[in-house]
C-alpha cells in the first residue's frame, strides 16, 4: 500500500474511532445521521429529525471549496492561478480570512505548505504543485477578498476545514430550531444544549492506546467547540523515521515531537478551535503554552516527558470547564 493510500486509510479509521467513541458516551439522544466526508467519517446526535440531505449538500459544497484532495476544488483552483483576479467566494475568504489572522498571531501555523504535505505523502501531488524542496509557503489577503499566492506556496486548508464545517452545520441547525445536539465530524465537535436532560459527554482519546479509551472527559451543557489536534495517530514511517502531517515551527521538517495533542475549547467558533489546535501543536512546548495564554486560548496539552504522560491545562480553560 502506497503511502497516500495509508494515511487515507489511518484518517478515516482514526475518524470512526472518534466518532464512535463521541457517540458511545451520547447516545441517550433519540435522533443520530452521519456519512462520511473529507476522507473521514461526521455524524450528528439530536433530539429530533435532521434533513440529512440538507447536511450532505453544506459537506459537499465545503468539500468542493476547501478540499486538498480534490483537483478542481476552488482551493486549488487558486492555487494553481485560475481564478480571475484571485478574488474567492466569500466561503473561501471566510475560511481564509481566519487563517491569516491566526498565521499573523503565530509564525508556527502556516498553511501554505501544502506541497510539502504532499510530498512527505499526506495528499495528492499534482503535477503545478512547486518544488518542495523550495517551499516558503508565502500568501496574503487584501480587502477585495484577492488572495496573493505566492510561487513556492500551496494553499492548504485541511488544519480548518473541519472545523468549518462544523460551524456551519451548527449555524443550520440553529436556523432550523433545533437546541440539543453533538456534531462530530472527524473528531473536531460541537455540542449544544443538553443530552436529554443530561450533560454531553466528550471523551480525549488516551495517546497510548489505540483502541477507544479515554484520558480525560470534557462535560457540558452549553455550546462548546472542541478540537484536538495530535500525531499519535497520523503520521507515517520513512526508513524507520515517524513522519507527522504537521510541519513543526522554526523547520520545513515533520520532527518527533513531546506534544502528543493538543485539545482546543472555546464557546463562540468551532472554525478558530480548529485552527488553534493544529497552531499549539505546530509550536514547541513550552512556546505553545505561552502562546495560549497570551491570547486567552483555553488549551489542553497531553505531554510526553520522558515517557511519562501529563494534562496541562491553560487558565481559560477552567473558565469554560470547571
Amino acid at each position: 500500500m502506497d503511502r497516500y493510500l495509508f494515511s487515507k486509510f489511518v484518517a478515516i479509521f482514526a475518524g470512526v474511532l472518534c466518532i464512535t467513541f463521541a457517540v458511545l458516551y451520547n447516545f441517550s439522544n433519540s435522533y443520530i445521521i452521519s456519512g462520511s466526508i473529507f476522507g473521514t467519517t461526521w455524524s450528528i446526535n439530536a433530539e429530533k429529525r435532521i434533513n440529512k440531505s440538507d447536511v450532505e449538500k453544506i459537506l459537499s459544497d465545503i468539500d468542493i471549496m476547501a478540499s486538498n484532495y480534490k483537483y478542481n476544488s476552488e482551493i486549488n483552483f487558486l492555487n494553481r492561478g485560475l481564478i480571475k483576479d484571485n478574488i474567492v467566494s466569500d466561503d473561501l475568504h471566510e475560511i481564509l480570512k481566519i487563517a491569516y489572522k491566526i498565521q499573523n498571531q503565530n509564525e508556527a501555523y502556516k498553511i501554505g505548505f501544502g506541497h510539502l504535505s504532499a510530498s512527505n505523502g499526506f495528499a495528492p501531488v499534482f503535477d503545478e504543485m512547486p518544488n518542495p524542496n523550495l517551499a516558503d509557503g508565502k500568501w496574503s489577503i487584501n480587502n477585495d477578498k484577492s488572495i496573493n499566492v505566492g510561487k513556492n506556496t500551496w494553499l492548504d486548508l485541511s488544519s480548518i476545514a473541519k472545523g468549518y464545517a462544523v460551524q456551519k452545520i451548527h449555524e443550520y441547525l440553529l436556523s432550523k430550531n433545533h437546541k440539543n445536539y453533538l456534531i462530530d465530524i472527524g473528531g473536531e465537535l460541537i455540542v449544544n444544549g443538553k443530552n436529554n436532560k443530561n450533560t454531553w459527554k466528550i471523551a480525549i482519546q488516551d495517546p497510548n492506546q489505540f483502541q477507544n479509551s479515554d484520558i480525560y472527559i470534557i462535560e457540558s451543557s452549553n455550546f462548546l467547540s472542541i478540537a484536538t489536534s495530535g500525531e499519535y495517530r497520523n503520521f507515517l514511517i520513512n526508513e524507520g523515521k515517524k513522519i507527522s502531517h504537521t510541519i513543526k515551527q522554526n523547520s520545513t521538517n515533520n520532527n518527533d515531537i513531546s506534544v502528543l495533542s493538543v485539545t482546543v475549547i472555546n464557546n463562540y467558533n468551532a472554525t478558530e478551535a480548529d485552527a488553534y489546535a493544529t497552531a499549539l501543536n505546530a509550536q514547541t512546548y513550552p512556546e505553545s503554552f505561552i502562546f495560549a495564554e497570551k491570547y486567552n486560548i483555553a488549551a489542553m496539552f497531553i505531554i510526553n516527558d520522558y515517557d511519562e504522560i501529563s494534562i496541562i491545562k491553560t487558565k481559560k480553560w477552567y473558565d469554560l470547564v470547571p
